[in-house]
């Protein structure tokens, strides 16, 4: 790994940690009253956006050499290929999970997996799925100048070596967050977190290289982020059927494979 990248680590590393503390410390230590609430939540924000932070910091704040490099525009943008991942993960990723829960729960009755129950709200799916794309797109663009930003092109690699390490140093920034959410067991959701992100992470540089710009896989992280099912899922285990599972991450395989290029393969 370059220079560069090794720089990135490091204040990475310094970042996540200060901000991971503090929020443990609002939230461990202090009365829980509205403004102690408050704080921990913008330390929870603070800590999405490190990733972009410690990018900006190594750039040495040249925001035109990081729009140009990291392809932080619409500029030279591929339209149909944009759309075509966009609409295409929002239409299927649901469609995918419902699909496997119906076949793994439903048909075939592994209790882990839950079942489906019938349909959701309408109206909570539209506002779920808009927070994604407003929300969610800030919060992932403030990931993605780090991973698909500054790591992707200062790794000195082959596609799959730098999608696994991006992938690696992504689920391993998330254990902080695994953590402070009280989660059960937490060994094996690092582990499901690690490996979502290491899938995540082909498929959203592949949305990057085709499309040509960073918002891509910013909004998809937006979309894949929330939970804005068809249906309703009653039971099951959340390691495989929760928004990042293993249902999730057989889900990004599938559309990794439907919409890979070898085209943009091998131009990369």
């Amino acid at each position: 790994m370059g220079k560069k990248t090794n720089l990135f680590l490091l204040w990475l590393l310094v970042l996540s940690a200060a901000v991971a503390v503090c929020h443990w410390i609002l939230t461990r230590t202090l009365d829980g009253d509205s403004a102690v609430r408050a704080a921990a939540s913008v330390c929870h924000s603070l800590y999405l956006f490190t990733p972009a932070i410690a990018a900006i910091i190594v750039e040495k704040w040249k925001f035109r050499q990081i729009a140009a490099q990291y392809r932080f525009s619409f500029c030279k943008i591929n339209v149909g290929v944009f759309f075509k991942y966009l609409i295409g993960t929002i239409i299927l990723f649901p469609a995918l999970i419902v699909l496997l829960v119906w076949l793994l729960g439903n048909v075939a009755g592994i209790e882990v997996f839950g079942r489906i129950s019938g349909a959701a709200v309408s109206m909570s799916i539209v506002c779920t799925l808009l927070f994604g794309l407003t929300v969610g797109f800030l919060t992932g663009l403030g990931g993605e100048l780090g991973w698909r930003g500054l790591m992707w092109n200062n790794l000195n690699y082959g596609c799959a070596k730098k999608n696994l390490l991006t992938g690696v140093v992504w689920g391993v920034w998330n254990i902080p967050i695994i953590l402070l959410s009280d989660r059960s067991d937490p060994l094996l959701w690092i582990a499901v977190i690690i490996l979502f992100c290491i899938v995540c992470s082909f498929y959203l540089s592949n949305a990057l290289r085709e499309s040509r710009t960073i918002f891509l896989p910013a909004l998809i992280q937006g979309v894949i982020g929330v939970h804005y099912l068809p249906v309703s899922i009653t039971g099951g285990d959340t390691l495989l059927t929760g928004v990042n599972g293993l249902v999730a991450v057989a889900a990004i395989v599938v559309l990794t494979l439907l919409f890979r290029s070898k085209k943009a393969e091998a131009s990369s």
